[in-house]
């Protein structure tokens, strides 16, 4: 169950891209980025997914301390399901050393498991550099809202609003991540539990912080991202259909004949 659900995850590349990709959008629903931080956060990363050491190290594990990275809703998933599975992977092992000999399975086990390492790394970074990004932006707009704050009274309030807004492995319920477990079960229902819980929450913070007069010009970026990100794909498709001089009958046309089942309800930009 952990490999094959591994495979559809780390080793699949559609889904490493689309991973980068989405988490793009929580960027834009939490009211923009500063760009001075898109840089910084890529040596971060870089520096992470190659594990090298350093200063870079160094504040990846202070992001990590603070709930901010390495967690990873997919990634935690296929890591959970990897350690279900590791005495049967050990098993595997072991049997090979002594068909074929250590020499043998050793250089090639140990490959492997630095392969793998490495992808999930990979993976990893395309939800932390953004989360790093989020992160560092949020906090410079918090700490210009509360002026009287210092950096390490700021950092767990931001990290906590980043958590609750973007997906993150550990705040998944238990029933989404046993349902992940489940065989029979595609490999996103943790992904898919997150967007609801980031999505309400995203809204109970716009809430609140309208009711913080400091906090309101936050509030109202977070409204213009949130609006931003939720209705540009659509927004996309009706100015494409414009452009084309197309009616909904020709759009609906192309949806029978054009289209896989797979993509049967997405938004169609016109060329």
């Amino acid at each position: 169950n952990g490999v094959v659900k591994a495979g559809k995850i780390l080793y699949s590349p559609p889904t490493q891209i689309r991973n980068v990709a989405s988490a793009a959008f929580f960027a834009v629903q939490g009211g923009g980025v500063k760009v001075g931080e898109i840089g910084r956060a890529l040596k971060i990363i870089s520096n992470q997914v190659n594990e090298n050491g350093g200063d870079a190290a160094e504040v990846y594990r202070h992001y990590v301390r603070i709930g901010l990275t390495h967690d990873t809703p997919n990634a935690g998933l296929v890591q959970d399901l990897m350690k279900d599975g590791s005495g049967l992977l050990q098993a595997i092992e072991y049997y090979s050393e002594n068909t074929f000999g250590t020499d043998v399975v050793e250089p090639v086990a140990s490959r492997l498991k630095k392969f793998h390492r490495y992808i999930s790394n990979l993976y990893r970074a395309g939800d932390d550099v953004w989360k790093i990004i989020i992160f560092e932006s949020q906090l410079k707009d918090y700490m210009a809202a509360k002026p009287h704050l210092t950096r390490a009274q700021a950092e767990p309030i931001v990290a906590k609003r980043v958590r609750n807004t973007v997906p993150t492995y550990s705040q998944t319920g238990m029933g989404m991540k046993n349902l992940g477990r489940f065989p029979l079960i595609g490999p996103f229902v943790a992904f898919s539990s997150e967007i609801i819980r980031t999505t309400a929450n995203n809204l109970a913070l716009i809430k609140s912080d309208l009711a913080d007069p400091d906090l309101r010009p936050m509030a109202y970026k977070r409204i213009v991202g949130t609006v931003i990100a939720h209705s540009w794909a659509k927004a996309a498709m009706v100015a494409s259909m414009s452009m084309m001089g197309m009616d909904d009958d020709e759009e609906e046309a192309v949806r029978k004949v054009g289209l896989g089942p797979w993509a049967k309800n997405s938004d169609i930009m016109f060329l």
